[in-house]
């Protein structure tokens, strides 16, 4: 049996036609057999929805942008506990704001870097789409986001 029939039926039930199929890393063809790749009961065959390097360069766009903004954020926490610690002549009190505004410091520093690394996975995907549309060219050449099946 051609693999054409079992990719057919799983776009079918996704309800989705830009869907590419590897099997060990490789391009699947719809003539291809499961005998011709050595296939054996419980291997899989990855399905991945086509993204466009423009759509991965927006979302990198406006994952910087967010940084930034966050970035922006933490400056102006930083001035304002300078600011409290000029004005407040109470040490308590001045101890107390700045562990206030210092964790709101440490929760700004984990999501800047929770954005950047995502930053760091879509440059990771762009840099893959970029590398299959190197290779193999047409409308299959830009494949991320991976998800497994199993044969039905």
């Amino acid at each position: 049996m051609h693999l054409g029939k079992l990719m057919n039926l799983y776009c079918d039930r996704q309800s989705v036609n830009s869907i590419a199929f590897l099997f060990h890393g490789e391009s699947l063809g719809e003539e291809q057999t499961a005998e011709e790749l050595k296939m054996e009961d419980g291997d899989e065959i990855n399905a991945m929805h086509h993204l466009t390097e423009e759509l991965l360069t927006r979302r990198i766009l406006i994952n910087m942008q967010e940084a930034q903004w966050i970035a922006g954020m933490y400056d102006r926490f930083r001035i304002n506990i300078l600011q409290k610690e000029a004005a407040l002549k109470n040490e308590a009190a001045l101890k107390a704001q700045t562990k206030s505004l210092n964790k709101e410091l440490d929760t700004v520093k984990e999501k800047l870097l929770k954005i950047k690394e995502q930053i760091k996975q879509l440059t990771m995907k762009l840099e893959e789409v970029s590398s299959h549309a190197n290779h193999k060219k047409g409308p299959r050449s830009s494949r991320t986001e991976c998800r497994r099946f199993r044969e039905m």
